[in-house]
């Protein structure tokens, strides 16, 4: 075993061939260099050029299970080197809390009126439509995004950006439901659904990033 990071918390580092890095996201006694730590590591196998990008989506989505997740059980942030014929990263935050589509649905109709009737007037599912929405084109937040909050709700999309900058698989597992977004020479190829799956509270969300 040897430590993460310096503070005595669950950050420890297990070391094989294959690396594996976990750590808690505790919201009783927040890591604020969480970020920074497992981002040095990141990049310091998949090389600079992946700092930006890598820090980005552990920054915002670290961010989200502080923000909103609302549960007092600790999150979980990780990343595993691959070997094999496509050596790849993967990457995966997350928490045990209420889901991005409950978290958005609770006040769509006071923020997002258009939207919210839109949404109560079609047949699509709502819940894979806010979080296909929230991911791919932004601007959606639980506390609004008018002109004060200008940045709230972009979180999510600056993640994909990030993504579909090295061709990334991302994964994003809801309480009953998981989307597969696939990106090709930077940009969005694919988003395909899986419904009806064994419930699980709230997100988890995977990055694959491929290095070869």
């Amino acid at each position: 075993m040897k430590r993460l990071l310096s503070r005595g918390q669950l950050h420890n580092l297990v070391y094989s061939l294959n690396l594996v890095e976990i750590a808690a996201i505790d919201l009783n006694n927040f890591d604020y260099s969480l970020p920074k730590n497992l981002t040095k590591r990141f990049s310091h196998h998949a090389g600079d050029a992946y700092y930006q990008s890598a820090f980005t989506i552990f920054s915002e989505l670290i961010g989200n299970v502080q923000e909103h997740s609302e549960t007092p059980m600790p999150g979980f942030v990780a990343l595993q080197l691959y070997g094999g014929k496509r050596r790849h990263i993967q990457t995966v935050i997350s928490d045990g809390g209420l889901g991005i589509a409950s978290t958005l649905k609770r006040t769509l109709s006071q923020h997002y009126p258009d939207l919210f009737e839109h949404l109560q007037q079609t047949s699509v599912d709502a819940d894979i439509f806010l979080v296909s929405q929230a991911l791919t084109q932004g601007g959606l937040s639980q506390f609004g995004s008018s002109p004060d909050k200008a940045a709230r709700g972009l979180g999510l999309r600056s993640t994909q950006t990030h993504a579909a900058k090295y061709d990334a698989i991302v994964v994003v597992r809801q309480p009953t439901f998981e989307l597969k977004i696939q990106y090709k020479d930077g940009e969005l190829a694919d988003i395909s659904e899986k419904k009806g799956l064994c419930r699980i509270d709230g997100t988890q969300v995977c990055f694959d990033f491929y290095l070869d």
